[in-house]
């Protein structure tokens, strides 16, 4: 959450050096190359290879450009990355950069490029940094993956511009537990070209065992001998390989069922030119990019990185178009945890929001993690929410979702999503009313002895109405106090308690100082070893 405010503070900053365009250019004298495009929390990243276009060939790409968008159309450009080390392994170039996040911590797999003073040498190897914020990596000490861990891959002895290199990583989507790593090299059955090869790593990441190459990149199926930058994705159970090769229009592509299938599953779709009817010979180097519902095809264009939204036909090819400014670039709530009956604000931030609304869902999460989909009119809460400004406030009075027609007095963990996905709150925990004991009803510690909640008689008129807590144990409790419809008026007591009775007054007065009617009002305890209830009432 910190990372997360420190960039939209980054974003607010210095609008006269955003331009307004679905590209992200870099300051002179840099430009951009291979890159790495993600969206995490709100924010699309772009790692990118650096040149500075000062200085000459052998001297430039010394490290990783960062930049960082909520809308795809203004960046701002954060500190570089993974600058070059004379004492390390990498300590001529870095390129390419593939990102992934597992568990919180984010891997960046890149090139790097090692020389030896003296000699011409320029050995491509990829290296792995690790991070947990974006913004402070950690490279591992040496590469993780090279020509050599490969039989079927050329390696130079005099390591004098063998391709190994462009690593994309990505979950191996027959197996969460495994990574699978595409990447350029040249096969030395025909070390002259270039191929797309495969490799797998099962929970170590920094150790990676080949699965061989894909054919389907080989000059014979391309026409190029040139095969770099290759990214998967999928789309409606079929598989779209993007690759650079040689000639007056980089961009090609092939399709299968299998992103690990052999040469026969593939089909080679030709040049993206063919697909789109117009020329791309300026675009190379291409990235996808998935949020929610919408995908994205980011590509290298002279001096900057282009974005452009996939636009699906039913054959699936596809168009491409400019972003939609319109973006819900956050949501939250007022508070993380609320009672049965109160009022929480739903804050929605967004961008270009003149006449939008937010198509929103309500969801509660089950503990096993799954989702239920739950009624907007049962719960009170418009399926379409009018934006007002840059953020825009909601409230709603919290209810927990009804269990087959009746109140639940169970705790739920609610969320609330947009109906393309691409943004969702943080949980809201809805504490339930307490369940009204019966006329004449008497707690039974008996069950399990552990706890007793219980009202004394009042000592005189006027004097606040008293709770006696007994616990054998001493432990954390939460003393909240509830109407009869169920709305929590205060929490009484939040705290430690001794074992042995403590006695906790109410002055019969809510939350905000005003004083309550007088009527039956409800008591729960809750503690670790159970939940308590007690009725009360309140004299004039």
């Amino acid at each position: 959450m910190l990372r997360a405010l420190a960039l939209a503070a980054l974003l607010a900053l210095a609008p006269a050096d955003r331009a307004r365009a679905s590209w992200m250019e870099p300051p002179p004298p840099y430009r951009p190359k291979d890159f790495a495009i993600l969206w995490y929390q709100g924010f699309y990243h772009i790692f990118y290879t650096r040149i500075d276009t000062s200085l000459p060939e052998t001297a430039t790409t010394r490290d990783l450009g960062h930049a960082v968008s909520s809308d795809l159309y203004y960046w701002e450009q954060l500190d570089p990355i993974l600058t070059v080390d004379p004492a390390r392994w990498d300590n001529a170039h870095v390129w390419a950069p593939s990102v992934v996040i597992e568990n919180g911590v984010f891997h960046l797999y890149y090139t790097g490029v090692s020389s030896r003073a003296g000699s011409y040498s320029s050995r491509e190897r990829i290296g792995l940094a690790t991070s947990t914020d974006l913004l402070n990596w950690t490279r591992t000490s040496a590469p993780v993956f090279a020509c050599d861990l490969v039989p079927w891959a050329y390696c130079d002895s005099l390591d004098a511009g063998t391709a190994f290199r462009d690593p994309f990583v990505m979950q191996d989507p027959g197996d969460p537990r495994r990574r699978l790593v595409y990447y350029s090299a040249n096969p030395a059955s025909d070390p002259g070209t270039m191929v797309v090869g495969v490799a797998e790593s099962d929970g170590d990441w920094t150790a990676w065992s080949d699965l061989g190459p894909l054919w389907i990149s080989h000059l014979a199926s391309t026409g190029s001998n040139v095969a770099e930058s290759p990214h998967l994705f999928d789309h409606n159970g079929l598989w779209y390989l993007f690759l650079t090769v040689n000639g007056s229009e980089p961009l090609a592509w092939a399709t299968g069922p299998d992103p690990l299938g052999g040469p026969s599953s593939w089909t080679y779709r030709g040049r993206l030119s063919e697909l789109l009817g117009y020329s791309t010979a300026a675009w190379f180097a291409s990235e996808h990019v998935r949020n929610g519902s919408y995908d994205y095809l980011a590509f290298l264009n002279g001096q900057r990185i282009e974005i452009k939204r996939m636009m699906w036909r039913a054959d699936g090819g596809f168009d491409l178009a400019d972003p939609n400014g319109f973006r819900i670039t956050g949501m939250g709530w007022s508070a993380p945890e609320v009672g049965h009956g109160d009022s929480v604000t739903l804050t929605i931030r967004s961008s270009w929001w003149m006449g939008r609304s937010a198509a929103i869902r309500l969801l509660r999460v089950i503990p096993d993690g799954t989702e239920e989909p739950l009624s907007m009119e049962a719960m009170g809460m418009a399926s379409s929410i009018p934006l007002t400004g840059d953020t825009t406030f909601y409230r709603w009075r919290a209810v927990v979702p009804p269990g087959g027609g009746v109140i639940s007095y169970a705790d739920a963990d609610l969320i609330v999503r947009l109906e393309d996905g691409t943004a969702e709150t943080p949980k809201l925990r809805v504490d339930p009313p307490p369940p009204p004991p019966e006329a004449g009803w008497a707690q039974d510690p008996s069950e399990d002895g552990l706890i007793l909640l219980r009202p004394r008689p009042r000592r005189a008129p006027g004097a606040p109405v008293e709770f006696l807590v007994e616990l054998q144990l001493a432990g954390e409790v939460r003393l909240e106090l509830f109407d009869l419809q169920g709305r929590r008026l205060r929490t009484l007591a939040e705290r430690r308690m001794p074992a042995g009775a403590t006695v906790i007054d109410w002055n019969g007065r809510d939350a905000a100082g005003r004083r309550a009617r007088p009527g039956i009002y409800f008591a729960r305890l809750r503690t670790q070893w159970g939940t308590r209830v007690a009725r009360a009432v309140l004299e004039p």
